[in-house]
């Protein structure tokens, strides 16, 4: 109303346990008019607000979007324009996302150029440099792994949004529960790691210190080749044990979630969840 902007910003009280909203209203000039702070003794971990007015000429502001987030204006007449969006530029410093994909991104991006140089200097394609070709699954199951993973981010995409609506402490549990999952997942990695170098040191300790402290490039290749090439069954065995632990932790917190979902659902359909979660 009068041509102003009103942003109301929820979060937790510096001072309780609680939440907290701020009300900032703007008039034209971008100057602030007026401020209204509104403190509860309950913690919300899901704000309901308020997306869409209309102002007295029947035009009406609707905020859009979840990685995209842009004000719409309709008039009347149903012609809709942006009138307030997100710069690309800013894309690169907005946090969390999508800023923090970038930094993946530029991470592989060195990552390959150093690879990529590596492999020049030894003259071999740089796939040899990092794994083996015949431990490389097919096309078919890397192109099938691939649409796994992209499907997975869209399914979680939409899934997200909707649950921290409706089920916001069952979404917190989710994400809490995958990241112990993945903190288990390295101490494992970790720990084969150091076993297995162990074995290495004890099989072919000359090779093991070529590897790690060789004097060139080359010769810390051809030696960790030669360690990769070692048949021991020890090695193996702490490999096989590693992959079925890894399997197991991920199958483990899956049941888990599905299980929790379950009991969620039909705790809310019995019409005691919200009782639950209140108290």
């Amino acid at each position: 109303d009068q041509d102003q902007l009103c942003i109301t910003v929820s979060g937790r009280s510096k001072y309780s346990s609680g939440s907290v909203d701020c009300l900032t209203i703007y008039n034209q000039e971008g100057e602030v008019v007026h401020t209204e702070i509104n403190e509860r003794d309950k913690r919300d971990y899901h704000h309901d607000m308020k997306n869409s007015v209309i102002d007295s000429t029947g035009n009406l502001y609707t905020f859009k979007g979840f990685l995209f987030p842009r004000i719409v204006k309709q008039t009347p007449v149903a012609d809709k324009t942006i009138i307030i969006s997100t710069p690309i530029w800013l894309w690169f410093f907005q946090a969390p996302f999508p800023a923090f994909a970038f930094y993946f991104v530029s991470m592989f991006v060195f990552i390959s150029f150093s690879l990529k140089a590596d492999a020049k200097k030894l003259s071999i394609p740089t796939v040899d440099l990092i794994v083996n070709k015949k431990s490389l699954p097919s096309r078919r199951k890397f192109i099938f792994f691939i649409f796994g993973i992209i499907g997975i981010v869209v399914l979680l995409s939409i899934m997200i949004p909707s649950g921290l609506k409706t089920y916001p402490s069952l979404v917190i549990f989710s994400f809490f529960s995958l990241a112990i999952t993945l903190a288990i997942i390295m101490l494992l990695c970790l720990t084969c790691m150091v076993l297995t170098q162990c074995r290495y040191i004890k099989v072919d300790f000359k090779s093991w210190k070529n590897s790690m402290f060789g004097t060139s490039l080359k010769t810390r290749h051809e030696a960790g080749r030669s360690l990769m090439s070692l048949k021991d069954p020890t090695i193996r065995k702490i490999e096989k044990i590693f992959k079925k632990t890894v399997l197991l932790c991920l199958w483990t917190w899956l049941v888990i979630l599905v299980l929790g979902i379950c009991a969620v659902l039909y705790l809310d359909h019995l019409g005691v969840w919200q009782d639950l979660t209140n108290k």
